[in-house]
Order: structure tokens, then C-alpha cells, then sequence
């Protein structure tokens, strides 16, 4: 049978078929994928570079504004140095010493009125004698209770900062005081008002640069003194401190446009575009026509074959034809020879699809065996913020490992990659610790170990790696028999439903493994440099620094002693035997060695922690304890000097002088729940810039990361009472007290807190008190308060009390003994 000839013509009905069929690809539709990637990469290439034209740019303009700003910050720290110089005129003055000697207001007000025209642009002097000091709102000038403030300050011989008063009455002006001394006795204090005008215009002697500068008091939503550009610095914006004053220099770089570098750029990129788009056509043109002439050449072989003559001689262009252009010259010289015209029959392999399929290929599997098993755990560890119990019995290795393997699987569920683990040094943390890091691992994790380190290291390492999650296997400040664990996952808290869920993971088991790793990393140099960049104390203190046994005492020794103290470390070796005290400062018993230590070293101070760090407590120079609500109330009043109108945070066992303390100094009381990631919860919702509990616990958000550090609050505290020349003692004995119990204990079973709680809440009757139920329940008389609430870390419930006497103080625990009696008649009163 003759194969029809290749140029025959189709017939009508083959012709419709023809054209009915697709046109096929075009060589563009190969190529065009190529070109757009091409496109692609090149703009990609661009871009990348225009980013870093942009950002190299970008980081010279802010160093420029950084310049600036420093610049602008010193001009206007030597411009106030020229002021107080000028100061120095009125102590020198022998009538100025004269009229605060007899005190005659009238004298005092002559007399400065004379020594305002020996002080170039002063707008108004006054000279004010010690004793009660009251707002004068007469005259230019006004003084307010910032003004009295700042003239207490300088009556008690203590720093002040130059500060711009009377904004709200629209007549501003800037406010110096300073105290007026003869050797060491204070005489009195001179409070001058200089204009604003000068201030105002030393913005446009900065140095230029790309950007705005404002000279600001009270932060960036504050008051606006000088400026150099439009509009308000956002939040955020970077800022230079102004010597002297309560000012900051904040400035802003203008986003950087496209300059000739860039044009040139994009210029040479649309060139090159162009050039690729050009020989890309010419190429295209060239492989058609190469593909043309080898279909050609197929064509003829096909004629070849079909008429029983010669291939003759066809070479391929293109290297894709010459498979089946060789099998064709084969196949019409094979016909040539043979004489034969019939087309050969091609012969197809049978469709491996057809017929029974083979099996598919088994995938990664991995057997029952590698999966790891469930872990019971006894559901009382898992308590409100963390995870607590007796070593050896309700916590061992199996149940830390158990634990590394769920908290592992939710942090990689979360898509985290890496873990810090650390541990105090109790007997039984080193084995929990191994279990639980070798557990993490397992569930494909990089567990970066800190060993024993404090809370504060741990969570500096969390803040600078918020991405991260963390553990500390601690027992903080319970008796050495227990111990714990404390979870976080991108610097939150893991609590509450979080824990109960990690609970139920590890009895269902079934974990996967995958592969993960352990490292070992030392951060303990990197959070000493960091907090001793953040503090500085205004002079040299002698510190007895009671560790406890703890983490915290080697630690808090090293930084104290970087920050120019002269340090006495009592108990600071990691003993898990705890063997002068249990680590927990909170009992007035444990405090005991640190009061008899500072007043035989005769120091200014004692600073006491607990085991993992995140406590602290204090001794003043006499030996006395200082209850955490007044280290509280220290740290406020700094903070509020800086954020008027701040929030505060403090727990319900706090004193009820707090509320009134902190509205004094300008700020916001909010009273809260008891336990830190309450706390730390509360000043996230509130954006409040400090935080404490009755426990010792403090957060400090302003400079700091807002975490419970124990050392860092004690560098704080020091750099508070650095700065007054006084004694301790005198500082804290202007803080409002009153008579007060140390928080008591009740021990109960475990689980029978709650109930017992229930119980007191059904019996609890006081129509005349005012009751707080925010965290157990806090009765509160018009002359005392008490406090019953269930703690969080033991099976316990505990009690507070505070009054305005001791007779008052003995009576509101009368009330509660009673209530127990009706509540708890199998229990007695702690108190």
C-alpha cells in the first residue's frame, strides 16, 4: 500500500478539519517566560539597588541628624550653664544672705528686684527663705506648684532641672532654682525666669540636614520649645537629652528621593532593557528561520520516503532537530535499497498506565516507636503563671521532658525556632534542666542554654530575640524542696487555658522528633554592659548585696560594682541547700543578716533578692526593712518627674497611700491582680511605664523592657537615692506610712485554696466597708484595710493588713480572725 503523497491537495471535509484545529504555539510562547523573568531579575536588581542607594543615604542623613540634635542638645546645655552662672551672683550677693536671714518678704522682695538687674534678660528673680514653700500667682512670671517644686528641691540642697513653666496659661517662660548655701547649711533658694525668645531661636543654629528638629519638653507629645521644621515629632522618634534640663532634642530624617545617582541608574537599567529586548528579536528571527529550514528538510525526507527515492544529503540547523532528522535519512535509505514504498509501521510501547498500576512509592515514614510517649503530670503543678511543685515527687526528669516536648511542639506550631533555657541553682534544677533542653531539641528546636543565670539575663536574651521562646526552671523564692518552670513565647507570659493546654498535650503524647540542636551561650557580660549604659549613680554608695544563695548575688555584685559601688556580697554563692535563709526577702526573718551586715559596714544601703532574681527588697542605713510599696513609690515619683500623667500600676496588697502618692507626683493610680504576668498584662494594656507588687516584684518600662528584673530595679533604686545628698533614711521618712503586718500564710492542702477562698467570700458581711474583689477580697474601713486572697504559687491562702494606728491595726485583724472562725473553724489564724 502506497503512503499518499505529502503535497497532495485536502479535500473540502479534510480542510475544514484543518482549520478547525489550534494554530499551535507561537516561538514567543517559549520565550516570553524567559524575557519576563529576565524583566524581572533586572527590576529586582534595580530595586535592591536603589534600596541600598537609598539606605546609604538614609544612614548618613540620620547620622547627620544625630550631629544635629547633639549639636542643638549641647548649645542649649551651655546656654542654661550661662544662666545658672549667672545664678552665682545671688549667692555671692551679701544682701541676698542679708534679707533670707531676716526673712522679711518685703526685704526679700527688694532685694531681689535689685539683683534681677545684675542678671542679663531675667524677667523676674525671687529669693526664697526655707520653711513652707506656697504658688505666687501675682506678677510676671507666675509660680505654680511645678515652680514650688522645683524651690523645695533646691531648699533641701538637691539638683534641679531647668524646666519651662506656665505653658497651660500661655505665658511661658524658662524655670531655674537653685539653692543659695553658706559651707554646708542651706540658706534659702533662688527661683529666676528667664524669656523664651533665646530658647526658641537656638533651633536654627543647629547644623543643617535633611530633616526636622525639635527641641521638646515632657517627650514627643509634650510641649514644643524650639523647632526646626513643621508639625510634631511622632512617637518613637529618636532624641538627644539636654544637660541640665528635663528637655530632649528629638529629630527626623526626611525619606531621601531619587538624586542623580539614582536617575543615572534607572537611566543605564532602561538601556539595558532595551539592549535585552533587542537581541532577543533578533535571536527570535534567526531560530525561526533555522526552524524553517529544518522542516524543510523534514518535509523532504518525508518525500523521500513516501516516493521510494534517495534522502539525499539534509545536516540540521538547529541541534533539536537531528534526532529525527537521522531517523528519517535512515529510514529513506533503508526503502531506497530495498525497493520497498510501504511506510513502515511504528510500533508504540504499551502505556505503562494501563493494566494494573504499579504500587506507589512508599513515602518517609517514621515508625510508632520514634514517636514519643505521654507524660502524666499531676494537674496541681500547672498553676495561674506557671508551672510549680515538689522536686522529686511532682516534678522530675521524665515530666521536664514531657514538658520540652509539648512546650517544643506549640512553639514550633507557632513557628518559632529558638529557645533560651536557664536555671537557678537549686539541688534539683541541673537534672530538670538537661531533661528539658534535651526535650526541646528532640521537637527540632536550637535550645541556646544560658546555664544558672538570674531572670534578668534570661529576660534580656527574650527582648533581644523577640521571636524566640524561653524557659527558666526555677522555684523563685519557695522553700528548696520545689521548684518550677516559667514559659514565655515571643516575650509573653505562657498562663492560665496555655498551661492547662500544654498539660493535655503531654497526656495525649505521640510527639514526632525531628531534628533540632544545643548550643551554649554566655550573655551575662552583654546584660551587665547594657543596664550599666542605662544607669548612672549621682555618687559613690557602699551596697551590702544579700543573694540569698541565689542566681542574682554574683550578678548584682558585678554590676553594682561597674556602676562605682563599693560592695559587700553576703550569702551571694549559689547554694541549692539555701543554707543561711530561704531565699524569699519578703519575710521580714530573712532579712535579719542584712540589717545586722549594713550597720556594721555602716552602708548606705542593703539590696536582698530571691532565688531566680526577679525579687528584690531593701535595708536603709539604719538597718530598717523598707516595705516594697515605698521602693515603688521612690521609683514613681523619678519616672513621673519625666512622663507626667503616667499610669502606675500596684497589686491589692499594696498600701492605700499608693493611690494618693502617685496623684501627688502627677500620676495615674490603676490598683490590679497580684502575680507577674498579670502585672506585666496590665501595663501592656495601659502602657504604663512602672509597676510593682507587694511581693517585691517591680517592672520598669521607661529605659528598660518591663520585666520583673530584680537587678535592674535595684540599679534604679541606687541611682534614685544617688542622686539626693541625704541619708537613705530620710528620703524614704518623707514617704507617707502607717502601721502594716508583713503578708501572712495560711497553709492549706493541696487544691483547697479556692474552696477555702469560697468559703470566706459566703461568710464575708461588712455593709460599712468599701470590698475589693478584684483578687480575693480586700475590705476596706475607713480607718483600715485587710486582705484574704489565694496565692498563686502554694497551697495557701495569705493575708495583709495596714491601718492609720496600732489600735486600729489590731482591730481589722480581729474582724478577719472572726471571719476565718465562721469561714475555716478547723484552721487558725495565721496572725
Amino acid at each position: 500500500m502506497e503512503l499518499p503523497s505529502l503535497r497532495r491537495r485536502p479535500d473540502a471535509g479534510n480542510e475544514a478539519k484543518e482549520k478547525a484545529r489550534p494554530p499551535g504555539r507561537h516561538l514567543w510562547a517559549y520565550l516570553l517566560p524567559v524575557l519576563l523573568a529576565a524583566l524581572a531579575g533586572l527590576a529586582l536588581l534595580v530595586f535592591f539597588a536603589l534600596q541600598y542607594m537609598q539606605s546609604t543615604r538614609s544612614e548618613a542623613d540620620r547620622a547627620a541628624g544625630r550631629v544635629a540634635a547633639e549639636a542643638l542638645a549641647t548649645r542649649v546645655g551651655e546656654y542654661l550653664r550661662g544662666r545658672r552662672a549667672l545664678l552665682e551672683v545671688v549667692e555671692r550677693s551679701a544682701a541676698a544672705r542679708k534679707a533670707l536671714q531676716q526673712g522679711d518678704h518685703a526685704t526679700l522682695e527688694a532685694t531681689a528686684g535689685a539683683l534681677a538687674k545684675l542678671l542679663p534678660g531675667v524677667i523676674r528673680l525671687r529669693l526664697v527663705p526655707p520653711g513652707p514653700v506656697r504658688p505666687d500667682p501675682e506678677g510676671e512670671a507666675p509660680m505654680g506648684f511645678a515652680g514650688v517644686d522645683m524651690v523645695r528641691r533646691a531648699l533641701q540642697g538637691r539638683r534641679t532641672d531647668a524646666e519651662i513653666h506656665q505653658i497651660t496659661a500661655g505665658r511661658p517662660y524658662l524655670a531655674l532654682a537653685r539653692p543659695l548655701m553658706e559651707g554646708n547649711r542651706v540658706l534659702g533658694a533662688a527661683f529666676a525666669a528667664w524669656p523664651m525668645k533665646p530658647l526658641r531661636a537656638l533651633a536654627s543654629t543647629a547644623p543643617e540636614f535633611p530633616g526636622s528638629l525639635w527641641l521638646m519638653q515632657g517627650g514627643t507629645d509634650g510641649y514644643v520649645i524650639s523647632a526646626r521644621g513643621e508639625g510634631r515629632p511622632p512617637a518613637g522618634t529618636p532624641g538627644v537629652a539636654v544637660p541640665g534640663s528635663i528637655w530632649s532634642v528629638y529629630y527626623q530624617v526626611r525619606p531621601p528621593g531619587l538624586d542623580a545617582g539614582a536617575m543615572t541608574l534607572l537611566a543605564i537599567a532602561g538601556a539595558a532593557l532595551l539592549a535585552i529586548a533587542g537581541v532577543l528579536f533578533l535571536r527570535l528571527r534567526t531560530l525561526a528561520a533555522d526552524l524553517r529550514a529544518d522542516m524543510a528538510s523534514l518535509a523532504a525526507l518525508g518525500e523521500a520516503i513516501a516516493e521510494g527515492h534517495g534522502a539525499g544529503e539534509h545536516v540540521p540547523i538547529t541541534a533539536a532537530a537531528r534526532p529525527a532528522m537521522l531517523l528519517l535519512c535512515q529510514l529513506a535509505r533503508r526503502h531506497f535499497r530495498n525497493g520497498k514504498t510501504s511506510a513502515p509501521k511504528l510500533k508504540v510501547k504499551p502505556s505503562e498506565s494501563g493494566g494494573e498500576a504499579p504500587p506507589a512509592a512508599p513515602g518517609i515514614q517514621v515508625e510508632e516507636s520514634d514517636q514519643r510517649p505521654p507524660v502524666q503530670a499531676p494537674a496541681e503543678i500547672f498553676r495561674a503563671y506557671d508551672i510549680r511543685g515538689r522536686a522529686g515527687e511532682e516534678l522530675d526528669a521524665e515530666v521536664a521532658a514531657g514538658l520540652g516536648w509539648a512546650f517544643g511542639e506549640l512553639a514550633r506550631d507557632n513557628g518559632v525556632e529558638e529557645v533560651f533555657v536557664a536555671h537557678d541553682p537549686r539541688l534539683s534544677s541541673p537534672e530538670l534542666y538537661e531533661a528539658l533542653c534535651q526535650g526541646l531539641a528532640e521537637m527540632g528546636l536550637r535550645v541556646v542554654e544560658l546555664g544558672m543565670a538570674p531572670a534578668g539575663v534570661l529576660y534580656y536574651a527574650m527582648h533581644k530575640a523577640p521571636d524566640a521562646a524561653a524557659v527558666l526552671v526555677t522555684g523563685s523564692h519557695n522553700p528548696p524542696e520545689y521548684n518550677g518552670f516559667k514559659l514565655y513565647l515571643r516575650t509573653e507570659p505562657v498562663q492560665g487555658e496555655q498551661l492547662q493546654a500544654l498539660q493535655a498535650r503531654m497526656l495525649e503524647g505521640g510527639f514526632q522528633p525531628c531534628p533540632g540542636s544545643r548550643e551554649t551561650r554566655e550573655l551575662r557580660r552583654d546584660y551587665l554592659d547594657a543596664v550599666a549604659q542605662e544607669v548612672t549613680l549621682g555618687r559613690a554608695l557602699r551596697v551590702v548585696v544579700d543573694g540569698g544563695n541565689g542566681a542574682a548575688g554574683e550578678t548584682a555584685c558585678a554590676l553594682l560594682e561597674m556602676l562605682g559601688c563599693e560592695v559587700v556580697p553576703l550569702f551571694c554563692e549559689p547554694d541549692g541547700h539555701f543554707p543561711n535563709h530561704h531565699p524569699d526577702p519578703g519575710r521580714p526573718e530573712n532579712l535579719e543578716a542584712l540589717k545586722a551586715e549594713v550597720l556594721a559596714r555602716h552602708a548606705d544601703v542593703g539590696v536582698a533578692f530571691d532565688g531566680d532574681g526577679d525579687r528584690v527588697a531593701l535595708v536603709d542605713d539604719r538597718g530598717e526593712a523598707v516595705w516594697p510599696e515605698h521602693l515603688l513609690m521612690l521609683l514613681a515619683a523619678d519616672i513621673l518627674r519625666r512622663h507626667p500623667g503616667s499610669d502606675v500600676i500596684y497589686d491589692v496588697k499594696s498600701s492605700r497611700h499608693l493611690a494618693g502618692f502617685i496623684l501627688s507626683q502627677g500620676g495615674r493610680p490603676i490598683m490590679w491582680r497580684s502575680g507577674h504576668t498579670r502585672m506585666k498584662e496590665k501595663m501592656r494594656e495601659t502602657g504604663a511605664l512602672i509597676g510593682g507588687e507587694f511581693s517585691g516584684h517591680i517592672y520598669i518600662k521607661e529605659r528598660w523592657f518591663g520585666s520583673d528584673d530584680g537587678i535592674y530595679v535595684a540599679a534604679r533604686l541606687l541611682e534614685v537615692l544617688a542622686d539626693d545628698p541625704r541619708p537613705a533614711h530620710e528620703q524614704i521618712a518623707e514617704l507617707p506610712h502607717s502601721p502594716a503586718t508583713p503578708e501572712y500564710q495560711l497553709p492549706l492542702n493541696e487544691g483547697e485554696a479556692l474552696l477555702a477562698m469560697q468559703a470566706i467570700m459566703a461568710a464575708a458581711s461588712f455593709p460599712e466597708a468599701r470590698v475589693v474583689d478584684l483578687d480575693g477580697l480586700r475590705i476596706e474601713f475607713s480607718d483600715s484595710w485587710g486582705l484574704v486572697r489565694p496565692s498563686n504559687t502554694l497551697p495557701a491562702l495569705t493575708f495583709r493588713f495596714e491601718a492609720d494606728s496600732e489600735i486600729a491595726l489590731e482591730e481589722v485583724k480581729q474582724r478577719f480572725r472572726e471571719l476565718l472562725r465562721l469561714a475555716l473553724p478547723d484552721h487558725p489564724p495565721p496572725f
